[in-house]
């Protein structure tokens, strides 16, 4: 395929997309985030660009209608090389439905707006409120992997301890091997919503590190899982001898459904929540995700920051943007 004939295609794709969002409210269950219905995952991949021909399943290989230019985002998007178009504009639509659904940033307080915030991550996945933390901060981060950037910078930044936590033996391994500073302290378990072994399906391609109780769609027999130990965040707290959290990260493929409520029935004193929400697996769903930011709402979390993926949310609890007024 020629990148002109991938150009039309995505603003094709983009036009259909515009069209459909007027008539959302009436036809909630054309639910692009989800694989309960790929449709849109099966027009980006598999586009035949023939003359006289369709775009892939459903698209008509026609020039993109001039509203396109009226869309300032979907136009950027266009700009981009396809693969990485195509990637942008499913994100550019998951934060809308999203904002459809509510789920919007506030504005936290600050006397420097543009400088209190540290966004640290790919596609500005985290943020951390910076002006509530300090060398003393109790920070957690759950789902180390392979992945330490957002601990570095914590620990750079804040000249803070960071408490790594992951129990899966690629990371326990990788950690062992790692130059790492001696603020950040590697703990070799979990968490979820209650204590003792939980069992875990590894990644499907060798050199993954991202294990998960959920067991998706590629898992064969092939793949054994494997227990490790997880607790309650309670229960860690106890062990670690910490009374609060100033900032929760949690990333652990699928185990924040159970985990977050767990910690929020427990009345834990925790000031920022930054969390990967995965209602893109084919285990979950958007409503789930929903569900779970409507959770944290109710118990006084306000979502400051929203990854470009939109998947990536950051909270603060009310009692810090009272603090700070």
């Amino acid at each position: 395929m020629t990148a002109l004939a991938a150009r039309a295609a995505l603003a094709a794709l983009a036009a259909r997309t515009i069209k459909n969002t007027k008539n959302t409210q009436k036809n909630e269950n054309r639910d692009i985030l989800s694989h309960q219905n790929p449709t849109f995952l099966t027009n980006i991949t598999a586009i035949q660009p023939q003359r006289g021909t369709k775009i892939a399943k459903n698209i008509n290989f026609t020039p993109a209608p001039s509203r396109i230019l009226h869309h300032p985002s979907l136009f950027l998007i266009l700009l981009s090389p396809p693969p990485m178009a195509f990637k942008k504009l499913k994100a550019h639509l998951r934060r809308k439905k999203l904002a459809r659904h509510g789920v919007a940033q506030i504005t936290v307080p600050s006397s420097t707006q543009k400088e209190s915030l540290l966004q640290v991550g790919e596609f500005d996945g985290w943020a951390v409120f910076k002006e509530a933390l300090d060398s003393e901060s109790v920070i957690y981060s759950f789902g180390i992997a392979n992945k330490v950037e957002w601990d570095r910078a914590m620990i750079d930044t804040f000249n803070a301890e960071v408490h790594g936590f992951d129990p899966t033996p690629e990371s326990i391994e990788w950690v062992a091997q790692a130059a790492l500073s001696d603020k950040f302290i590697f703990h070799p378990y979990g968490l979820s919503n209650f204590d003792g072994d939980l069992q875990f399906w590894p990644p499907h391609k060798a050199g993954r590190f991202n294990y998960s109780q959920d067991k998706l769609e590629y898992i064969t027999e092939q793949h054994e899982p494997i227990a490790a130990p997880v607790y309650q965040l309670s229960t860690i707290m106890k062990k670690l001898g910490h009374d609060h959290i100033d900032v929760l990260k949690i990333d652990i493929e699928g185990s924040e459904f159970e985990a977050i409520p767990n910690i929020l029935n427990n009345g834990l004193t925790i000031n920022q929540i930054l969390i990967e929400i995965h209602y893109n697996f084919p285990t979950r769903s958007f409503e789930e995700g929903l569900a779970l930011i409507k959770q944290l709402q109710k118990k006084d979390y306000h979502c400051f920051h929203i990854s470009q993926r939109g998947f990536e949310f950051s909270f603060i609890h009310q009692r810090l943007l009272t603090d700070s007024e």
